[in-house]
C-alpha cells in the first residue's frame, strides 16, 4: 500500500486519492462533452463514482473553471 502511494506521488506529484479523483473528474467531463443531450450531469457523476453532488460540483468547478452543467453545451459547440 505504501509503495503504491509513494509511486503515485512520485509520478503524478499528488496523493493517490487526489489522482483518482482527478481521473474520475476527467472521465465525467469527457462523458458530458461527448454524450448526447439525454445524459444528465447527475447520471454522469454517479456513473463515475461521485455520490455527493455538492462535493462533485465544487470539485468540478475548481478543476475546470466551469460548472458541470455548462460542459454539455461546450461539447456541442466543438
Amino acid at each position: 500500500m505504501r509503495t503504491l502511494q509513494t509511486a503515485t506521488r512520485a509520478v503524478h506529484g499528488v496523493s493517490q486519492h487526489h489522482c483518482l479523483r482527478l481521473k474520475r473528474l476527467w472521465s465525467t467531463r469527457i462523458q458530458l462533452m461527448t454524450a448526447s443531450a439525454g445524459v444528465s450531469v447527475k447520471a454522469a457523476a454517479l456513473g463515475n463514482g461521485f455520490c455527493h453532488m455538492g462535493d462533485f460540483a465544487r470539485g468540478y468547478k475548481m478543476t475546470f473553471g466551469e460548472a458541470p452543467s455548462e460542459t454539455p453545451a461546450r461539447g456541442r459547440r466543438l
